[in-house]
């Protein structure tokens, strides 16, 4: 695109990309139209340039249902004299999107066909039933992998279970290394504080970190990561029953639960 799209206009892109298979669009770039590749850059001011993401937000927001995730980044353009206001422009990252089908505002479906965005109208029940299905079956199979785990680590004791699934943050983001997952869970605030954790371990497609000490009645807290789905889920005893005298003690201090809300951010 050489300029900044109307709202409408840039969801129908937006939506499009996510409906399909992803992709990039670059705002501040011409085309020749014969061939529709790009024949020079058309940059912008920073604050256009900003402005221009923000608009991109605003368009998601507005036009398109359920709302999105998409990344930006604003990039000088190194051979342009730097003394100059206009050297920047836009790239807009859309992800495949694993919540569609993406409905806009005008009651379309839109998905990239060659190097255009077209609708399909919701009277198009095959794409509407493609779309779905993808997204369903994907809740269906992350649904039953919390079920499971749940079942596994849940006893008699009353328990807090947290559960963050990455992709629904960051479609694009990497799956954790198991170095980066034990440093993260055997890492301190402070150097004369202990780990929260004091025991890693892998299995198949997880990673598992323990706190194997018997402070709390042989309730362990654990944090498992799944490499596949990118999802962590984490397992926090609370004992509710103790009353100290004035109010009911759920054993935060001996799970670390300070510890824990630090390294979980």
């Amino acid at each position: 695109k050489e300029r900044t799209p109307d709202p409408a206009k840039f969801a129908k892109s937006i939506s499009s990309f996510a409906n399909s298979h992803g992709g990039l669009l670059v705002i501040g770039a011409k085309e020749e139209q014969k061939t529709r590749r790009l024949s020079s850059f058309s940059p912008m001011p920073r604050d256009f340039a900003v402005k221009c993401v923000e608009r991109a937000r605003d368009a998601v927001i507005a036009h398109i249902s359920p709302p999105l995730y998409f990344d930006s980044n604003i990039i000088e353009i190194e051979t342009i004299d730097r003394h100059a206001a206009e050297r920047w422009i836009v790239v807009i990252s859309i992800p495949k999107g694993n919540r569609g089908p993406y409905l806009h505002s005008n009651g379309c479906i839109y998905v990239r066909i060659g190097d255009a965005s077209s609708p399909f109208p919701l009277s198009d029940l095959s794409l509407q039933e493609r779309l779905w299905s993808e997204s369903i079956k994907r809740r269906e199979r992350i649904r039953s992998h919390i079920e499971m785990l749940s079942t596994q680590y849940r006893k008699k004791n009353p328990s807090l279970q947290l559960v963050i699934l990455a992709e629904d943050i960051n479609p694009q983001a990497n799956s954790l290394t198991y170095a980066a997952f034990r440093n993260t869970v055997l890492s301190t605030q402070k150097k004369e504080d202990q780990p929260v954790f004091d025991q890693v371990q892998t299995l198949d497609t997880s990673f598992i970190a323990r706190r194997t000490d018997k402070k709390v009645g042989g309730r362990n807290l654990l944090w498992e990561y799944d490499t596949r789905k990118k999802l962590h889920f984490v397992h926090i005893p609370i004992g509710t029953h103790r009353w100290d005298g004035e109010s009911l003690d759920n054993f935060g201090t001996e799970v670390g639960l300070d510890q824990l809300s630090m390294l979980l951010r």
